[in-house]
């Protein structure tokens, strides 16, 4: 404080000095110091600051997480998030990840991160897919991992995939092999982790609503068109490199329902979407059949997404037992999960 009392009565005027005196002529350069005391430092130097005690495993624990808690904070400002890349911190970041050095805090923590960093950014998202992260991310969703590890890992995989295609169809491909590991997780113990899942599930499921008022087909067609930025077509209008340009270059960037619904299909989702919800099973302490309602909620509506919005079909061998669950909590169902008519249109399709 003295510091700054001495640096503030050197550089200021007189009392009774006039506008047009001269200021002092010899001041002494400002302190940088001084100047971080008093504004703290820019967020950039933070973020490095951050990365490199969290990096750092010659410092406890304690300091390393409150790093990464700090960095957590201010990745939720978006141009903070997009500063990540210009910053060179996405690697030693997610390094943590597989590190030996790391906790199962530290690597709870960077996955709350990295959720907070890539979620509504899709210049983050292409970013940390660029590093390939599926399949370390989805290591996370075994039972074996502790439960705050499975949420905050679904945390960074919904950031990542939605509005996401090119994330989602990486999700198929055989490296990955992604969707059988998410539809384990519908099975989790953990009612909280089902849950998120089904969430998750529906978000993928949903069509872009602009592309689906104006093109019905967009639910039923075969499969994805991706592009790269070469193969777009030809567009006058300057696209500046924001943390939407990704959007902007390539629109249906954005829709994933055509390749969740392949997926679907494929992978027979929807079968254990079905027996979650009419086959109870047994949970809690006392061993007994027990359904969550909020996750019977999610469930109801991914299955009026698949099969009403996406047109996909129920399973057969569940048909009947579907319908007859739906007949009898229609009530329940048309009180909390789906309105009447939704309901109306699923008794329809099953």
């Amino acid at each position: 404080m003295q510091s700054i009392l001495r640096w503030s009565l050197e550089h200021s005027s007189p009392l009774d000095s006039k506008p047009n005196d001269k200021p002092p002529v010899s001041r002494q350069q400002i302190d940088p110091g001084i100047i971080d005391m008093i504004l703290g430092k820019p967020d950039a130097v933070q973020m490095k600051d951050d990365i490199a005690l969290a990096t750092d495993p010659t410092k406890s624990e304690d300091d390393r997480l409150a790093a990464l808690d700090h960095l957590e904070m201010l990745v939720e400002n978006i141009d903070n998030a997009n500063d990540l890349a210009a910053l060179k911190l996405w690697d030693p970041l997610v390094s943590l990840l597989t590190s030996e050095t790391s906790s199962f805090n530290i690597k709870t923590q960077v996955l709350w991160i990295v959720g907070t960093a890539v979620q509504n950014n899709p210049g983050a998202q292409s970013e940390y897919l660029s590093r390939n992260p599926l399949p370390i991310l989805l290591t996370f969703l075994a039972p074996s991992s502790a439960l705050a590890a499975r949420s905050k890992a679904i945390y960074a995989l919904s950031g990542l995939l939605k509005h996401n295609a090119p994330a989602v169809a990486a999700l198929g491909t055989p490296e990955v092999n992604g969707w059988p590991k998410l539809r384990e997780a519908l099975k989790d113990p953990e009612f909280s982790v089902q849950r998120k899942i089904a969430f998750l599930f529906n978000t993928l499921l949903t069509p872009v609503q602009a592309q689906y008022d104006t093109d019905p087909s967009v639910a039923t067609a075969p499969g994805p068109e991706l592009h790269t930025v070469d193969e777009q077509k030809p567009n006058n209008e300057i696209i500046h490199e924001t943390s939407h340009a990704a959007h902007l270059k390539d629109p249906s960037r954005s829709n994933t329902s055509k390749i969740a619904r392949v997926a679907f299909e494929e992978h027979k989702i929807i079968d254990v979407v079905v027996s979650a919800l009419i086959d109870s099973v047994p949970h809690g302490e006392d061993d007994q059949a027990q359904l969550d309602a909020d996750f019977q909620e999610k469930a109801l509506r991914l299955l009026h997404t698949y099969i009403v919005i996406c047109k996909g079909h129920p399973p057969d061998p569940q048909r009947a037992s579907l319908r007859r669950w739906l007949e009898k909590d229609k009530a329940w169902i048309a009180d909390s999960a789906l309105s009447s008519s939704e309901l109306s249109e699923l008794l329809q399709r099953t």
